[in-house]
């Protein structure tokens, strides 16, 4: 564990005041809501699990797609990984505790944005509609297998509540990270989908408003309109693909 931490220390030795501030601020209340014991259950190990296996591949899956056209920054910088070292943003890791003992009703994490060269990918605007849209892809592929187990566990011996747990919410988180990022704010790939597609007037608007993309999507969260927006569309989607395809399965 120490090792770990000391790399984890090593790799993001170049992290701003700001977010240091904001980490030292989240570790304190962490520290100061150890009561909470649910965060040291197995079933929540599990989840933070989930969400740093979903996240890392949906980052691998930028990279993945830059390197086939052309840039191999991500590629040179580590970033074509498994490690998770080479991935966790530690404010993306402390977060979703933070949200889990202080009752959130949506639970996420996120990692370190995959460095892009724009100027490096092929075939221009496609290349980075490719690039911008292969993280959700990434996730929509894992969704899909996980549709698949769920429709197969029961003919694989696999109807124990640990699995249920793990596959349910590898559905859920999934499907939500699919959702998020499709929402056109910067950073969030949709903001990249859209300017990838649309004419440069809506290209500039929302390259200018990514300084300020972090606020407003903190100042929706604090709101409630994201979590809102989230859960409504989550419970819309999570119906028509349970009764399509696992109405007699769950």
């Amino acid at each position: 564990m120490k090792k770990f931490i000391n790399e984890l220390i090593y790799i993001n030795r170049n992290m701003g005041l700001v977010t240091k501030i904001i980490l030292i601020v989240i570790f304190i209340s962490i520290a100061m809501n150890l009561s909470h014991s649910h965060i040291f259950s197995l079933n929540f190990l599990i989840y933070i699990a989930i969400i740093l296996i979903s996240i890392i591949l949906h980052e691998m899956g930028h990279g993945i797609a830059a390197y086939i056209l052309g840039d191999d920054t991500a590629k040179n910088r580590g970033r074509i990984s498994f490690n998770p070292l080479r991935h966790i943003d530690p404010l993306g890791l402390l977060f979703p505790v933070l949200m889990a003992i202080t009752g959130s009703p949506l639970i996420i994490g996120w990692a370190k944005p995959v460095p892009i060269d724009y100027s490096k990918i092929k075939h221009g605007r496609l290349g980075e509609f490719i690039v911008a849209i292969s993280g959700v892809l990434a996730n929509l592929l894992i969704l899909i297998l996980v549709v698949i187990l769920i429709r197969l566990k029961g003919e694989m011996g696999l109807n124990s509540y640990r699995v249920n747990f793990i596959l349910y919410n590898a559905y859920s988180l999934n499907l939500l990270l699919i959702i998020l990022n499709l929402i056109p704010i910067p950073p969030l790939d949709g903001s990249r989908i859209l300017a990838a597609i649309g004419p440069n007037s809506l290209r500039d608007i929302l390259f200018y408003f990514e300084r300020y993309g972090i606020i407003i999507i903190l100042i929706l969260a604090w709101t409630g309109i994201l979590d809102n927006f989230l859960l409504t569309t989550l419970r819309y989607f999570d119906h028509l693909i349970t009764y399509n395809f696992l109405v007699n399965y769950i």
